[in-house]
């Protein structure tokens, strides 16, 4: 990816129209212990409905979460959002659609047992995938591995593996956050738009390849995946405080 220099300046020459795709955890937010232990700003719902009016409401928020949690964590806000990695989507004020079929109950069974096998392991289970979160216990990170292998050869065919912060979850083979992008930039709020994606995880990588693809912009936040020396972004506070000067410089006041 190009340097955040480089980056910056093509953002800052540029007039072109933008839609802007965020990651939640670890890009708005800071990651915590767990799932439900992230504090999110009180401003972050105003800062977010700012954006989305100074972008004629080409912002989505792209995520590994479920949408009825992202939309817990934003309330009273309801972004359009693509859930778990593209597995679910909602548009302005319509109903979640989900696209892809839930995990097999025996796979769920199955990996729902690791979090009485190994310590310091939380299980997070979704309609179409699941999380297997281990930051209390890096170290088991090869074992949650090889089981979730097993799991998905056996149990889950069509599913595959992928890792996170501290996380393995079991997805849809079929879905990336990449192709929510892809499939969001062809609805008229967002055609004709250049994609600018914030992440800071290896499952952001395949929305960063959309970005760049479409004629966008990719940048990184710092954290186990990106270094802060090549993270374009140190931090989410550094994120937000971007977000408000991009909603501002495109006319955006409360």
């Amino acid at each position: 990816m190009e340097g955040r220099l480089t980056k910056q300046s093509k953002f800052q020459k540029s007039n072109a129209g933008w839609a802007v795709f965020l990651d939640f955890d670890g890009t708005l937010v800071d990651i915590a212990p767990s799932p439900e232990s992230i504090h999110v700003p009180g401003e972050l719902p105003t800062l977010l409905g700012r954006l989305d009016a100074a972008l004629g409401g080409a912002l989505a928020i792209v995520t590994g979460r479920s949408i009825e949690a992202i939309d817990g964590f934003l309330a009273p806000l309801r972004p359009i959002t693509a859930g778990v990695h593209g597995a679910e989507l909602r548009l302005r004020h319509e109903q979640i659609i989900s696209t892809a079929l839930p995990l097999p109950p025996a796979a769920v069974e199955a990996v729902s047992a690791l979090s009485n096998k190994v310590d310091g392991v939380r299980v997070e289970i979704k309609r179409s995938s699941l999380a297997v979160h281990f930051r209390s216990n890096p170290a088991a990170a090869r074992e949650i591995e090889e089981e979730l292998r097993r799991v998905v050869t056996d149990r889950a065919s069509g599913f595959i593996i992928r890792p996170g912060r501290m996380v393995y979850e079991v997805l849809p083979s079929h879905v990336s956050k990449g192709g929510a992008i892809d499939a969001l930039l062809e609805l008229p709020l967002f055609f004709g738009r250049r994609p600018i994606v914030i992440g800071d995880d290896l499952s952001d990588e395949t929305a960063f390849e959309t970005a760049e693809r479409r004629g966008g912009l990719a940048f990184t936040v710092a954290g186990e995946h990106f270094s802060q020396e090549s993270a374009d972004f140190e931090s989410p506070l550094e994120v937000r405080s971007w977000l408000a000067a991009f909603a501002a410089r495109f006319g955006a006041h409360d």
